[in-house]
């Protein structure tokens, strides 16, 4: 296949990119869109010099490409975010709204007889959800009027080789004049990492909670929660910014969680997922924005002595399937702890999008 034309909107440090290189796609980066300035100084130390499109409320057209990723914020979709959708009570554009000057720009892409021949969209389930779905639905017939077919899927990182508890919707686009085979999803795969498998060696003792924590933890009436693990069955909770009673299911690896040391203090009502601990042996919760406060999540380390520690920011990029040479790159480009933990949070995993990418033949 001829080198393909790459275009990203929303593209936070550059997810799909990483695919397709992992991949090895021969692909040309025609633009990216994004506006937070530690992604794209984040974006820039991974992927080198790529042109730069600003806001997308800013561009005026799609530079010419063959296949162009988006997803707009997720913030007004989530179960933990504001739920408004694409407008608010005013009829004002949300941050989620955003998918609105997608649509203009397929609408001048048409007109102009230069639309990707493939589309691919990424965001919450929630999105699917029975608040959001007319929306997606009406999503969907817009592609639909502009010539494409549509494939969607809720797809969960950890049926693709990565242990996190991620659920997201994907969609893929294909115009009908090129779609001749239609196209099927990745089948998921039986998973052999582990949490633990992803830890680092030699962690400072900055990330470990404080012993005064841990004894609090360790002599409280909390225990209830680690008892509510069944070592020979399978739990899994946590999709993004959305807390859901652990539930047990056979034959599927597990998000444990062990512990809770901030119930009852303060706010820990409005968000349960902060103060929770999980367990090495398992798989990892959903990773969402988690820029300081404390946030990040914790993992109980078994031993002589019990330790309960944050997972590094190293580690949480390996959770979105990030190699560690990326994470040298930002770390060099000087890039705080905080924003690299947003940065995870707000990313699509890379191994989801790579076996996307391989259904749809792009090296053929």
């Amino acid at each position: 296949m001829s080198k393909i034309r790459f275009c990203h909107l929303f593209s936070g440090v550059g997810s799909p990119e990483m695919a397709l290189d992992k991949l090895g796609v021969n692909y040309e980066h025609v633009g990216f869109s994004e506006i937070d300035k530690f992604a794209i100084k984040s974006y820039l130390a991974i992927h080198g010099n790529v042109p730069a499109l600003g806001s997308v409320e800013d561009i005026k057209e799609l530079p010419e490409c063959d296949m162009l990723v988006y997803g707009s914020p997720c913030q007004d979709f989530s179960i933990g975010g504001t739920k408004l959708g694409l407008v608010d009570e005013q009829g004002n554009k949300t941050r989620s709204g955003l998918l609105l000057d997608v649509e203009r720009l397929l609408d001048k892409a048409k007109a102009d007889g230069k639309l990707p021949r493939i589309l691919v969209m990424e965001n919450v389930k929630n999105l699917v959800g029975k608040q959001f779905k007319p929306c997606f639905d009406k999503w969907l017939e817009k592609l639909d009027e502009l010539g494409y077919n549509n494939y969607w899927e809720v797809l969960n990182a950890k049926d693709y080789g990565v242990p996190q508890n991620r659920e997201r919707v994907f969609v893929v686009s294909i115009l009908k004049e090129h779609d001749t085979t239609g196209f099927t999803f990745p089948e998921p795969f039986k998973l052999e990492t582990r949490l633990k498998d992803l830890l680092e060696d030699e962690v400072p003792e900055s990330y470990y909670l404080e012993q005064k924590t841990i004894d609090k933890i360790v002599n409280s009436k909390f225990h209830s929660e680690r008892d509510r693990i069944m070592k020979g069955d399978v739990c899994y909770t946590l999709r993004a910014r959305d807390y859901k009673d652990p539930i047990c299911v056979k034959e599927e690896p597990k998000v444990m969680q062990v512990a809770n040391y901030l119930e009852g203090e303060g706010n820990y009502w409005k968000n349960p997922n902060n103060g929770r601990i999980y367990s090495g042996e398992g798989l990892a919760p959903t990773l969402n924005c988690m820029e300081g406060g404390n946030r990040q999540p914790k993992v109980w380390l078994d031993g002589e002595q019990v330790r309960v520690r944050k997972l590094t920011e190293r580690e949480c990029w390996r959770l979105m399937g990030f190699s560690d040479e990326d994470v040298d790159k930002v770390k060099a480009a000087g890039i705080s702890k905080s924003q690299m933990y947003k940065q995870a949070g707000n990313s699509i995993v890379v191994d989801v999008l790579y076996h996307i990418f391989n259904s749809l033949n792009l090296t053929r």
